[in-house]
């Protein structure tokens, strides 16, 4: 890879390499990485992770992402969003920053974050806005209003991560709420059920989508999930 991943963090434009690493500090505050668990889903070339080292923050942290970075100083696995090569519960943080817009696959992305993360994790995310006040500044900037990478706005992505298993707890406009380019957004995990995030086992008895998943023998990792498993399971063998 002959650029770096993000160009905008080095970028000549002051205000433009300003609201990047705003978006880090941000980022940063949100996840509570102290003395936590962390991983940083698209890492890049690791902007993020060298910012919480700089801080003196006691972090177990791994970026993973699909190209090796250039100048690895960090705990790096070459993987997809979409399928986290992590164990359930692993982490207590998860970073995707500016990542979803860009996965059509976008929500088994957030599963897959969901599925890693502990009993009450976060996951914090950045997402630019793809507002006309947006679309102008890269056309200031770039000479194009619009980019096919970005596949997703702010309110697409948080629409799905709130769908799929968490929820928004705080949430930060850059450079400001009136003007909002990018948004950097704190989630909780919620304790649903990881296929069809359902809440409670009562609820999941008589989920449908649940049962025929589960009958697919496709993944399970909530506790809740596991009893209707075992129900399920009882119920075939009579």
């Amino acid at each position: 890879m002959s650029k770096i991943a993000v160009p905008e963090y080095e970028s000549k434009c002051f205000l433009v390499k300003k609201l990047f690493w705003n978006r880090i500090s941000h980022a940063i505050r949100l996840g509570k990485v102290n003395n936590k668990k962390v991983l940083d889903i698209g890492c890049g070339e690791g902007q993020l992770i060298r910012q919480i080292t700089k801080n003196g923050t006691s972090t177990n942290i791994i970026g993973i992402d699909t190209i090796q970075p250039k100048s690895q100083t960090f705990s790096f696995v070459n993987g997809n969003a979409t399928k986290l090569p992590f164990k359930p519960e692993s982490f207590d943080t998860a970073f995707a920053l500016d990542v979803l817009e860009h996965i059509p696959n976008a929500s088994l992305a957030i599963r897959q974050a969901w599925k890693v993360l502990k009993q009450e994790g976060i996951l914090v995310i950045s997402v630019p806005t793809e507002t006309f006040f947006y679309k102008f500044c890269r056309f200031l900037i770039k000479g194009k209003f619009n980019i096919r990478e970005h596949i997703y706005n702010a309110k697409n992505i948080n629409d799905k991560v709130v769908s799929n298993g968490f929820i928004k707890t705080e949430e930060v406009c850059l450079p400001n709420t009136i003007f909002a380019i990018m948004k950097v957004i704190k989630y909780r995990k919620a304790t649903r059920c990881p296929v069809c995030f359902c809440d409670g086992e009562e609820e999941i008895n008589r989920c449908a989508v649940c049962y025929a998943k589960i009958s697919n023998e496709e993944e399970v990792c909530s506790e809740s999930c596991k009893k209707v498993l075992k129900k399920f399971n009882d119920e075939k063998k009579r």
